[in-house]
């Protein structure tokens, strides 16, 4: 087998946060690693973002009003009662959509996985703040720590390509007699992943540190959560889970000492700073106060709910 590169970088979904954090995906994840680089998103999406001339790839995905139109080619009909179970905790609306996009890589660009030794599996709306990790053993299947929410963290994976056909093919697996007979507990994203590598077999995972957190861009498309914790002298971002940057930027300290991760990132810094104190005292404040608080954003109307 031919291989060009030890890595592929696939970046899916809809592009969010801004230049800020492409910027950030090739500082830290695509330049340390010497990666390809493949984008898969809507083509309107793709037109003019900062990544497209650095990637090697570009995978459009279909412009669907209704995406119960790409899982209709699915002979069982398990899909949509599976859904259902899901339709309060983001399956229903952001899984189905994740789970097409998975199964539109596997059916077309599968060969192309194939020529490289390690994939990154990752979203566009991530903020990377430190290097990536670089070793990777080829029999394990690794996710990043914290995010489970009842299961196991959906939003980036290293895996080895041989594990890829596997991996991807989720949408199977929820029309299948056995994942309706094994529908979680909680069946959110996180929860459907978890049970979904456990039934075929990929339970070889290790977790490792994150250095990138979730962000939303004023004037940015979500179809699940709106953010309400603000980046202070950031333009226009907003922290999409609080705890996930919290997380993120401890391991920098861990990683780098405080004195050069504050040097580095000194907006983040003071970020990191308000948000612990909020953490800590934010018991005393009243609950009408918050519910206020979050009722003045969504009324602004920062972003886009589709």
């Amino acid at each position: 087998m031919v291989q060009y590169n030890k890595f592929l970088v696939i970046v899916v979904g809809i592009p969010r946060g801004g230049k800020r954090v492409y910027k950030s995906i090739y500082k830290h994840l695509l330049k340390p690693l010497d990666s390809d680089l493949a984008l898969c998103s809507e083509e309107k999406y793709l037109q003019n973002n900062y990544l497209k001339d650095k990637a090697k790839y570009l995978w459009t995905i279909p412009d669907y009003s209704d995406w119960n139109e790409y899982y209709r080619k699915f002979k069982n009909g398990n899909y949509s009662k599976y859904f259902q179970a899901g339709v309060n905790t983001g399956l229903e609306n952001s899984g189905k959509i994740h789970f097409a996009i998975k199964d539109i890589i596997l059916n077309n660009h599968l060969k192309i996985l194939e020529k490289y030794r390690f994939i990154i599996y990752t979203r566009f709306d991530q903020i990377h703040i430190s290097n990536h990790k670089s070793k990777f053993d080829e029999n394990k299947i690794y996710i990043q720590e914290g995010e489970d929410y009842g299961g196991i963290n959906d939003r980036h994976s290293v895996f080895a390509s041989k594990y890829a056909k596997k991996f991807l093919d989720i949408c199977s697996y929820i029309d299948s007699e056995q994942g309706i007979r094994n529908i979680p507990k909680h069946p959110n994203c996180e929860g459907v992943l978890n049970q979904f590598l456990i039934d075929i077999g990929l339970t070889n995972i290790e977790r490792f540190r994150r250095y990138q957190f979730t962000v939303l861009k004023t004037g940015d498309i979500t179809r699940w959560r709106i953010p309400t914790y603000k980046i202070y002298l950031s333009n226009k971002l907003f922290f999409k889970y609080p705890e996930e940057f919290l997380v993120s930027f401890k391991n920098s300290i861990k990683k780098s000492g405080i004195l050069m991760a504050s040097m580095k990132n000194p907006v983040l810094s003071l970020n990191y700073l308000l948000l612990r104190i909020r953490k800590k005292y934010s018991k005393f404040i009243p609950k009408m106060f918050k519910n206020f608080y979050r009722n003045r954003l969504n009324n602004k109307e920062y972003f886009q709910k589709i």
